[in-house]
């Protein structure tokens, strides 16, 4: 009887404990797929942010789109400090591409202010996204070309 009673019970702790252990995966589990939704939404704030930039750029009085581009490469900064290359979506060109566009359209903005110190030094920033890229666009070979390629892509309504 007293057998019974200790294998009985060593199957009952056994048992809670196999509960307890199954329990703890889940738990584990469900925070790493959450953590993976969690970049793939964070990363789409960044283009949600790009796009209300843009928008800000292109209507929005000077002041307005100069901060709307200033927040979007902060805010592109700060997920690439937070993630480095391994973004869960976008490709570390596709982030070094988005800032290119904006520190141009940030110059195109400051040369509208008349701050020409601020515009070299966003166009130099450009060029330096740009060129971090390591991928060949069609037709850029230099800071105009580049320039003339972001007034095109305005022109045509593309913020990215």
């Amino acid at each position: 009887m007293k057998r019974a009673i200790i294998i009985l019970t060593v199957f009952i702790v056994g048992a809670l404990l196999g509960g307890l252990v199954a329990h703890f995966i889940t738990v584990v589990r469900y925070g790493i797929k959450q953590s993976r939704m969690s970049r793939v939404y964070e990363e789409s704030l960044v283009g949600e942010f790009g796009s209300n930039a843009f928008t800000a750029y292109l209507s929005e009085p000077t002041d307005a789109g100069i901060y709307a581009l200033r927040y979007h490469l902060d805010q592109l900064d700060r997920q690439e400090r937070k993630w480095g290359t391994n973004w869960a979506v976008m490709d570390i060109r596709d982030v070094n591409w988005m800032r290119a566009a904006a520190h141009t359209r940030l110059a195109f903005l400051y040369t509208k202010a008349g701050r020409r110190d601020l515009t070299s030094n966003q166009l130099a920033a450009a060029w330096d996204a740009f060129s971090a890229m390591h991928v060949r666009v069609r037709g850029i070979t230099n800071r105009n070309d580049l320039v003339r390629y972001v007034q095109d892509e305005d022109r045509k309504g593309k913020w990215w």
